[in-house]
């Protein structure tokens, strides 16, 4: 125990030399300070017998080759059946495995050639060259690794020498390999010789060491779903790589974590054919995916050692990996949290079925990790949300808080009812836990579908219709309304004349209707009203039919708008108007006719051609009442009056509409997944 703390002492302060005074300072320091402490610990810095596979410079290695080993000819056959000749350097082994430099007699390129004698080496053998193509998915550079077989009998791997390989002592370009370390759990990756550099690139030459084998071909004990190498990397029990990786700081880890959690699953498949060694590496990618969020959400303190900093977030983990309600319940709760969107007018929860979504996922990613779940087990789960509820921040939602929890009862209510099912449907034989919830689930949602297709059929029968048709013909201003229109036209100019935008034109007394419906239409942009609403009126009617000023859009502008908003085709695009009604249902039952009978606007109207802005300017943003109308004016000589201001249409008090139709429709948020009702009213222009 005291003989680890030393150890761990020196790594850390190995670690700071690496930073300060470079390799070989590291290298005498770490040895001098080892060595004095403890006989146990050796300096891995020296020669090795490690498989050191690749040398540096070819010509030397050539000359070397050649003045020190005799060749013999051997039969190379690759994988694809092509023979060829090749010429064995004898006795030049230079690791711990059974191999030897072989030189391609056709092209003069070099390969080192690992061979396998029985079937664990060979299994050995295909673990290395799986290895080195894992790397290359991680973007870790690795040399052209093929499998051959020697004189048509013996498994082998050849690996292809690499031009201009050089050691470095450039910690920060050698840190960029430790995610794709931890996730092969290569343990010798650092061991001299192993990690190259060309330029400014990251080379693994020998990856033997990497999956499920030792570097001398025996199968480790510990492979699994859980990356222990986190830890064994950087505490000290492997000096190389604690030297080199324990000094990495949080955007070391996110860059390097980055490299690997970005893996698509299916590019693992499509490489890996073992499907039981396939699932191992997503599981342990997924591990480190949940890692790298925490290490993105946890500050390392300057005083805590990188492998007390990972136990500290592998315990958090470990603790969500087993069936626990609270920390499931825990964990729901912070993923609602993260749904919820909120502003200072409005706040946006997500859908009671985005929340039974969430939970099933929780669920089935620990049944994915091996952890058995049993029909119980759900029913104290379900009983823990509805009896503890959720965890709410209040911060979030300054002034909106009390309606969050009301929302939260929904949520309460719908666990509620899971649990009535639960405790009464039973479990299939073979059945998983997430499949029996979503089973649940999905059996409330046809439950809720039924309830409202009755309360649907309710309000619709219940339909009252007592259409009030009025008429409004003016077209001429008396002199008495011209006076008073021009009057205040006037004064408005007059007040609003140092504006440089909606200039009112000037008026005089001989100023015919259109004049003044212009100016009254300029006016308007800026908020301007007549002084009674019978002169309002009156002005309004006088002018607004479409016209090459003011054209109105056809639907071919507004393509994917006009799709997805009416059912029926028109050629002039249709304008949005939302409002909210106390009581939507009442207002739809008296005061909109059947379908096919006339609708008189009782008040003056301000809708919008474009659908957003109408929903944003005109609506009251309570989706549970809004009522939606959709206006299809007749033609382009309609009576709406566009003026030609932020697409902005003004209907006046007794302007009539054909009723379409008019149906209950639901609508789903697609930045929250809430579902609602609203009534939606389609009208065309008489």
């Amino acid at each position: 125990m005291k003989i680890n703390k030393i150890i761990s002492s020196v790594v850390k302060q190995c670690s700071e030399l690496v930073s300060s005074t470079g390799a070989q300072k590291l290298e005498r320091t770490a040895s001098a300070q080892v060595e004095k402490t403890s006989g146990l610990v050796t300096n891995p810095m020296k020669n090795l017998n490690s498989d050191v596979v690749q040398l540096s410079k070819e010509t030397m290695l050539e000359r070397s080759l050649n003045s020190s080993h005799p060749l013999k000819p051997i039969q190379v056959t690759t994988t694809d059946g092509t023979i060829a000749k090749w010429q064995r350097y004898v006795g030049s082994q230079m690791g711990s495995q059974d191999a030897f430099w072989a030189k391609n007699e056709a092209t003069g390129e070099l390969f080192y050639v690992k061979f396998a004698n029985d079937a664990q080496k060979e299994g050995h053998i295909a673990s290395e060259i799986l290895a080195s193509k894992l790397y290359k998915l991680a973007g870790v550079e690795t040399p052209e690794v093929i499998p051959i077989t020697l004189n048509g009998k013996i498994k082998a791997l050849a690996s292809k020498q690499v031009p201009n390989l050089t050691e470095t002592a450039d910690v920060k370009l050698l840190q960029r390999g430790f995610a794709a370390d931890v996730w092969l759990a290569n343990w010798d990756s650092l061991l001299p010789g192993n990690t190259m550099v060309q330029g400014k690139t990251l080379v693994k030459i020998d990856n033997g060491g990497a999956l499920r084998y030792r570097a001398r071909g025996r199968l480790k004990e510990d492979f699994g779903n859980r990356p222990t190498e986190l830890i064994t990397l950087v505490d000290g029990r492997n000096y190389d790589s604690t030297i080199v990786y324990s000094g990495m700081n949080q955007r070391d880890l996110i860059e390097s974590f980055n490299s690997v959690c970005r893996i698509p699953d299916k590019e693992i498949l499509k490489i890996v054919e073992d499907k039981t060694l396939a699932q191992t590496l997503i599981n342990r990618k997924n591990y480190m995916k949940e890692v790298l969020e925490e290490v993105k959400n946890t500050q390392k303190a300057d005083y805590e050692d990188l492998s007390d900093y990972f136990s500290k977030i592998m315990r958090k983990i470990d603790a969500r990996r087993v069936f626990n309600p609270e920390v499931i319940t825990d964990e729901l709760s912070q993923t609602l949290n993260r749904r919820i969107t909120y502003n200072s007018l409005t706040v946006n929860l997500p859908a009671t079925r985005t929340v039974a979504k969430d939970l099933i996922a929780q669920i089935k990613m620990l049944e994915k990790n091996g952890v058995q779940i049993s029909k119980e087990d759900i029913d104290t789960l379900l009983r823990e949300i509805v009896e503890n509820g959720f965890d709410l921040d209040p911060r979030k939602y300054t002034g909106m808080f009390k309606y969050v929890c009301e929302f939260e009862e929904h949520y309460n209510k719908m666990f509620s009812q899971l649990l009535k099912f639960a405790q009464t449907i039973p479990k299939k034989e073979g059945e998983t836990a997430h499949a029996y919830l979503s089973r649940l689930v999905k059996m409330r949602e046809r439950r809720l579908k039924q309830l409202d297709d009755f309360r649907i059929k309710m309000i619709k029968s219940k339909l009252l219709y007592e259409p009030e048709i009025k008429v409004s013909t003016t077209s001429v201003l008396t002199p008495s309304q011209r006076q008073a229109a021009i009057s205040e036209l006037e004064a408005a100019r007059l007040d609003n004349e140092s504006l440089e935008i909606m200039t009112i034109p000037k008026l005089s007394a001989n100023s015919t209707d259109k004049e003044i419906y212009h100016a009254w239409q300029m006016a308007h942009m800026g908020s301007f009203e007549f002084s009674t609403n019978e002169l309002q009126k009156s002005v309004m009617a006088l002018g607004g039919r479409y016209n090459s000023k003011h054209p109105i859009k056809t639907k071919t502008l507004y393509e994917t708008i006009a799709d997805k908003d009416y059912k029926q085709e028109f050629d002039i695009e249709p304008v949005y108007h939302w409002f909210g009604k106390s009581k939507p249902e009442e207002f739809v039952m008296r005061e909109i006719p059947k379908k096919g009978e006339i609708y008189t606007l009782p008040d003056l109207h301000c809708c919008s051609s474009h659908k957003t802005y109408a929903e944003d300017c005109f609506g009251d943003h309570i989706s549970s009442q809004n009522i939606k109308f959709v206006m299809h004016p007749k033609s382009e000589t309609s009576q709406a009056y566009n003026l030609g201001y932020n697409q902005e249409v003004v209907y006046p008090a007794g302007q009539q509409f054909r009723i379409l139709d008019k149906e209950l429709v639901e609508h789903i948020d697609p930045s929250t997944g809430a579902g609602y009702l609203r009534w939606e009213i389609h009208m065309q222009e008489v």
